[in-house]
């Protein structure tokens, strides 16, 4: 379990349910494609899996950046979201995350983000 954020919502809403994710497979070089990882998730809210909104990011030796968003119904109310990963398969993943705005920070490393859309209609 990671990545837990916590919030309130004053009346049922839509939300989004964002993570991203920059990973390769751990130790093997970015040309290899002998050997990989697949790391899997699924998003929670308030320790529960929320249906259908779990997914995969497979990679091999190069650096890879992947997002599922998944949009959800949330009743009012205090609420905590978090992601439940584990290694699905292959080598554990090694995540890349680079600040530097020359590059435009396109290595996000793990990020894990809900966002309020507006009311249920």
């Amino acid at each position: 379990y990671e990545q837990q954020v916590e919030f309130l919502l004053p009346t049922d809403r839509l939300c989004d349910f964002d993570f991203k994710v920059s990973l390769s497979a751990n130790g093997v070089p970015w040309e290899s494609t002998a050997n990989r990882t697949e790391w899997s998730f699924c998003f929670q809210l308030d320790n529960q899996d929320i249906p259908h909104s779990g997914g995969n990011f497979i990679a091999y030796g190069a650096w890879q950046t992947f997002q599922i968003i998944h949009t959800s119904e949330v009743p009012a109310g205090r609420h905590t979201a978090r992601l439940r990963c584990w290694l699905q398969n292959g080598v554990p993943p090694h995540f890349h995350y680079v600040g530097d705005d020359s590059l435009g920070r396109q290595w996000v490393g793990r990020r894990f983000q809900v966002f309020d859309r507006g009311p249920v209609v």
